[in-house]
C-alpha cells in the first residue's frame, strides 16, 4: 500500500504529464470535443486515466521510471503544442485572406485567382461554340 501511495506522491509531481493533459484539452476544444466550461471535467478524467495507468503500468514492469514516463509526456505534450498552433496557424491565415478578399481590401485581400474565376462565364463558351 506504501508503494501505491509513493506513486500517486509522485504523479502529482510529474510535470510533464500535466502538461500533456493540458495540451490534449486545447487540442480536444480546438477541435469542438471539449465544450466550453468543460476543461475541468476533461482534466480529472484525463488524470484519472493517467494514474490508473501508471499504476497498471507500475504493476506490469516494477522497473518503470516515473521520471522517464514524465520525460516523455513533457516531450509528447511539446511537439503537440508545435503541432497544434501550425494548424490554427493555416486555419486561421487561410479564413482571414478569404474574409479579406471578399471585403475587396486592396493589397490585404488581393486574390488573382478569384479575379479569373469571377470574370469567367461558362455561357460565354456556350454562345460562342453554337454560333
Amino acid at each position: 500500500m506504501e508503494e501505491i501511495y509513493n506513486l500517486v506522491m509522485s504523479f502529482g509531481a510529474m510535470a510533464g504529464f500535466a502538461a500533456l493533459v493540458a495540451v490534449l484539452i486545447n487540442v480536444l476544444k480546438t477541435f469542438g470535443v471539449v465544450k466550453d466550461g468543460d476543461a475541468s471535467k476533461w482534466s480529472a478524467i484525463l488524470n484519472l486515466v493517467g494514474l490508473v495507468g501508471l499504476v497498471v503500468a507500475k504493476i506490469v514492469w516494477p522497473d518503470l521510471s516515473t521520471s522517464g514516463v514524465d520525460a516523455i509526456a513533457g516531450l509528447v505534450a511539446g511537439i503537440l503544442v508545435v503541432v497544434l498552433g501550425y494548424v490554427v496557424q493555416i486555419v486561421v491565415s487561410s479564413k482571414t485572406h478569404n474574409a479579406l478578399a471578399d471585403a475587396n481590401i486592396p493589397l490585404l485581400g488581393k486574390s488573382y485567382s478569384r479575379e479569373v474565376s469571377d470574370a469567367y462565364n461558362p455561357d460565354d463558351e456556350a454562345l460562342a461554340g453554337s454560333k
